[in-house]
């Protein structure tokens, strides 16, 4: 008798966890999820020891991860200049061996922050975030197949890579630069770039849909005067005035004093999923709304946002085979423990994501990846505002990895 109470008691406080965390995520009832609190594994804080003070937590957020050569590669590091931990480069390639559960260190790289890894061409490359060197020139790294990183520095005036992207043998890189923003082209595989394109606002990343490619600028939500621009192979980048910020992000409204972006950009069977997201303490991310591009044709623009709750925060995309994935967290990020859910969709029905699995987490989790059918997580933590912050915001617990004990079925 005493074994059985003891077995009812916990699984009635997990069903009480779980309706905790169901409530704050309007519109999703408590019977659609899975509480998986208790298979979470913590695996550790590969940062710390560089990045060990509680203003220098901001530094430990764990702005990306991506699977490749069977590890998880980490992104980390800040290139605000106004918020916590400003500046905070050289920053270390942090490596996490699944197998092991080690983490190792394969090098630093020359730039305030490692925002984001791509791979292209089937060989890993890190965006230059922020240089710290003269800015004539701006930076991209490319893993060898020895294990070690190769610092390329060639694109011309590039203050901040944001993004790159291959398109038909021709690489692209998102600019930031002293004017505004480019996009820089090279057609011998990075080792000479032409710039393309110059515009008044910064481009924070790409968008490939139906073998065609579309630069983004930052975006103001009712201006006029937003653009956004189509490559047209030897015209260069080409105007696209049709495609407003209400046709990018529609059935939103948009804060018209704020800068949008997109960011996590991930093609789903013949479509597009990204994130819209106003740029948040420099250029961080303060994301908005998950969205879907079937076409971004002339006279047959067609977006729809991703149905969510309203009171979460999208934060990653991750697509596997025939399903996609966006992870999510409650809005109030400043709660202990955080609610965070993932939402799933299969291509069957890409425009249809439903709450997959949830757990709470000592902060919220920034990014994700799916490494042999196991999830990994990397914590987050947060400001306000990056002009008027207080360290008591920031949460100890950035950077922390987690493993989930729940293979996905």
């Amino acid at each position: 008798m005493y074994l059985k109470h003891d077995a009812l008691l916990s699984t009635v406080k997990r069903i009480l966890i779980g309706m905790v965390i169901f409530f704050a995520y309007a519109g999703v009832s408590a019977h659609e999820l899975s509480d998986a609190t208790h298979l979470v594994q913590p695996l550790g804080n590969p940062y710390r020891a560089r990045y060990d003070t509680l203003e220098q937590a901001y530094a430990r957020n764990i702005w990306d991860m991506q699977v490749f050569d069977n590890n998880i590669f980490l992104a980390a590091g800040n290139s605000s200049n106004h918020g916590p931990a400003s500046n905070a480069g050289p920053v270390p390639i942090v490596v996490l061996d699944p197998a092991t559960h080690q983490f190792t260190e394969e090098g630093l790289v020359d730039d305030e922050q490692i925002d984001s890894y791509v791979i292209l061409n089937k060989q890993l490359y890190i965006p230059g975030h922020d240089p710290r060197e003269d800015w004539s020139l701006g930076n991209y790294y490319k893993r060898l197949e020895t294990g070690t990183w190769k610092k390329i520095r060639t694109i011309p005036d590039a203050l901040h890579n944001y993004a790159m992207v291959l398109q038909n043998d021709t690489l692209f890189a998102a600019l930031g630069i002293k004017k505004g923003g480019a996009v820089a082209v090279s057609q011998n595989q990075g080792d000479t770039w032409a710039i393309s394109l110059i515009t008044e606002a910064r481009i924070y990343g790409f968008l490939q849909l139906h073998n065609k490619l579309y630069a983004v600028n930052s975006l103001k939500g009712n201006v006029e005067n937003n653009f956004i621009y189509e490559y047209q192979g030897s015209e260069g980048f080409l105007v696209r005035a049709d495609i407003t910020p209400a046709r990018l992000f529609p059935e939103s409204v948009l804060d018209a004093n704020k800068a949008i972006k997109i960011s996590r950009a991930k093609a789903f069977n013949n479509a597009v999923i990204y994130i819209g997201a106003y740029t948040h303490n420099d250029h961080q991310s303060q994301p908005f709304g998950v969205y879907i591009a079937y076409s971004l044709a002339p006279k047959n623009i067609t977006v729809k946002k991703i149905d969510l709750p309203d009171n979460i925060i999208p934060w990653d995309i991750v697509i596997h085979g025939r399903d996609a994935y966006i992870l999510t967290s409650a809005k109030d990020i400043y709660q202990k423990p955080v609610a965070n859910v993932i939402f799933h969709a299969t291509t069957q029905n890409p425009q249809s994501f439903e709450p997959y699995i949830q757990f709470k987490a000592d902060s919220f989790a920034r990014s994700f990846e799916l490494f042999k059918n196991v999830f990994y997580f990397g914590l987050g933590t947060e400001i306000k505002h990056s002009l008027d912050w207080n360290v008591s915001e920031l949460n100890e617990h950035a950077g922390d990895i987690l493993k989930l004990n729940q293979p996905i079925q």
